[in-house]
């Protein structure tokens, strides 16, 4: 449960981070570069990220119960 509980977290964390790094690029890009400041506005919502952390964490659920059943019909057998 712990590499899971770091990959789910590395993913959200570092999603998040590009996602809010990415926003503020754009938002210097545009304040430099355009004549009006009143363009940038910030979109993509950061979600998929979480999403995809999610992910992780039904993947490494279904491993962790993969292995345990097998653990389990090991000693039956």
């Amino acid at each position: 449960m712990g590499r899971r509980s770091g990959l789910t977290g590395l993913t959200a964390l570092a999603g998040l981070a590009v996602w809010l790094l990415s926003q503020l690029a754009q938002g210097v890009l545009s304040r430099t570069m355009l004549t009006t400041p009143e363009t940038f506005k910030p979109h993509q919502s950061p979600l998929g990220w979480v999403a995809v952390g999610l992910i992780f964490v039904a993947l490494g659920t279904i491993l962790d119960r993969g292995v345990a059943m097998r653990a389990e019909l090991d000693t039956v057998i």
